[in-house]
């Protein structure tokens, strides 16, 4: 079954958004949630109801930005180009958006949703500039999508939202464990409220004062640091053929690892260019000049892949057997690490970061009896983040597959009952 085309036009407001004055501080630091493509960026839930920043009424009213009602559709059309979420409150855009208000008797916010995320490639054809392609908002209304009736919108809907629903869910616990490893760090590591603490002096050192008998090491000293594999376009396979292949996509915002980063290796590679479950890797590229990618470490996690192969724009850093894995990773992530060593990488447009930096770092080691006690507690919460991430990586997949043949109309969901609560 194939539903009739109709313009965007048809079913919904296209409204564009807009940027105030940062020359008026009166403008901004407001309570009107303000959304940029950045805030989309990396972004894994379908509801949003703010971004990194907000204006103020008066910001709304002097600039181009428009007010708009929860459960618009907001889609980028340029600099990238498809992002998309929905509102989950009143909020605005800058100008890098073209909103969809949706006419409730005529398309469901939800369903446009997922059908602006199957059309993206023919948004982003379309689009039109050299330099920055952009989605007119001209163009965008008259771009021709199918539209199936209300009822089977609403059940196509329900359908895909039963994953995400799922995929979300895990997301905020998988939030919740890493945020459990990083308090017991913080206490631990930083407060130096540690088991048997009481009975520990502090001494002076280098870093300010440490419990007696812990050391001042340089990460040289306690790990060894491996660069990543070279590459041509062609080593580069189609998704499932070679080895998964670790890259600069692989690494969250501020530390961590992101499956949908994962690309595909055909190519020739060393031993020293292989990575396996519990390895740290670390970004030493950084395409933007916020400096949120580079110095930031992940751990490569337990999949049903056994090994993995590392770009160059990454390092994979083994810690010596004195050396607790997630001890080290716990440094690397939450320490002052990321934040100094940041600020060492050069370059015009895509910043570089010397190995030797990461080296060179003093960092507080612990002993090992320390190390060993707080790495048992955290490689339990690191199995169950596994767990789910894997789940998630499951449910993405099913639902990836599902989403075209739905929103076509090759599934025919008509006679279907729409619940679905089994899925898991």
């Amino acid at each position: 079954m194939s539903w009739e085309k109709v313009k965007v036009s048809a079913f919904a407001d296209v409204v564009g958004g807009g940027t105030p004055s940062t020359k008026e501080p009166a403008y901004w630091n407001g309570e009107v949630p303000w959304i940029t493509p950045k805030d989309l960026s990396n972004y894994q839930f379908r509801y949003i109801d703010k971004g990194e920043r907000n204006i103020s009424k008066l910001g709304l009213e002097k600039s181009a930005a428009k007010l708009l009602p929860a459960n618009t559709v907001l889609l980028t059309t340029r600099a990238p180009i498809g992002y998309v979420a929905i509102a989950a409150v009143p909020l605005c855009t800058n100008q890098g958006f073209k909103n969809l208000i949706c006419d409730p008797k005529k398309a469901l916010p939800e369903f446009v949703y997922y059908l602006l995320k199957n059309y993206r490639e023919v948004l982003i054809s379309y689009a039109t500039g050299a330099t920055f392609p952009e989605l007119s908002a001209e163009k965008l209304k008259n771009i021709e999508l199918p539209l199936p009736p209300l009822k089977i919108q609403e059940k196509i809907a329900s359908i895909l939202s039963c994953y995400d629903d799922l995929i979300e869910n895990n997301i905020r616990r998988i939030k919740i464990l890493e945020e459990m490893v990083q308090n017991l760090y913080q206490e631990w590591f930083i407060k130096f409220r540690f088991p048997g603490h009481e009975k520990v002096k502090m001494v002076k050192s280098e870093l300010g004062m440490i419990p007696e008998g812990w050391e001042v090491k340089k990460v040289s000293d306690i790990a060894e640091i491996f660069r990543g594999k070279s590459y041509k376009s062609s080593d580069i396979a189609n998704d499932n053929e070679g080895l998964p292949f670790l890259n600069l996509k692989c690494i969250e915002r501020d530390g961590g690892f992101r499956y949908d980063g994962i690309k595909w290796f055909k190519g020739k590679y060393q031993d020293t260019h292989t990575a396996v479950a519990g390895d740290i890797v670390m970004a030493v590229t950084d395409m933007t000049q916020e400096r949120l990618i580079v110095a930031r470490a992940a751990r490569v996690p337990k999949t049903s892949y056994e090994k993995y192969i590392f770009s160059m724009d990454l390092v994979k850093i083994v810690p010596a057997k004195d050396v607790r894995r997630e001890y080290l990773y716990s440094v690397f992530r939450f320490s002052s690490f990321p934040d100094i060593v940041k600020q060492l990488a050069n370059g015009a447009n895509v910043l570089h970061l010397n190995p030797e930096h990461i080296a060179n770092f003093k960092m507080l080691y612990a002993p090992i009896e320390i190390q060993n006690k707080y790495s048992d507690i955290c490689r339990d919460i690191f199995n169950e983040c596994d767990i789910l991430a894997m789940k998630n990586d499951n449910l993405s997949r099913t639902r990836d597959l599902l989403l075209p043949k739905l929103i076509s109309g090759d599934l025919n969901v008509e006679n279907l009952d729409t619940d679905v609560g089994g899925i898991s």
